[in-house]
């Protein structure tokens, strides 16, 4: 025998869920911008439908900024290390030879006073 409750039953509507709600107003604002720039200036639109076609790809696509920022972070790192490394290089010869000329000049110059003294007077 039939239950009371499946007998005296309405079929029930079809429920949409509230993301499926949420997701056609966002929709809607969002043609609405895109409305508004375009009355505004055409090139504001354009931005804005490549920017939201962009924002797509990216979510759906599911790529990894965080990886990608961070394999840029330490590129830019290793590449900076390296160029500090030969610049340092770099300033420690020029300073050696600059330390070693003025010693050559110094040691000229001890030998022009020592000349000078030990010339006779006349």
């Amino acid at each position: 025998m039939a239950s009371p409750a499946n007998v005296l039953s309405r079929p029930r509507a079809l429920a949409l869920p509230w993301q499926a709600i949420l997701s056609v107003a966002v929709a809607l604002v969002a043609v609405a911008i895109l409305v508004m720039a375009e009355r505004a200036q055409a090139r504001l639109a354009i931005y804005w439908a490549l920017g939201l076609g962009l924002g797509l790809v990216l979510q759906r696509g599911r790529l990894c900024f965080a990886g990608a920022f961070r394999g840029l972070a330490q590129n830019v790192t290793a590449s900076a290390a390296e160029a500090t490394s030969d610049n340092i290089d770099r300033m420690q010869h020029e300073a050696s030879d600059k330390v070693q000329k003025g010693g050559e000049q110094m040691t000229q110059m001890a030998q022009d006073a020592n000349n000078y003294v030990q010339e006779p007077i006349h």
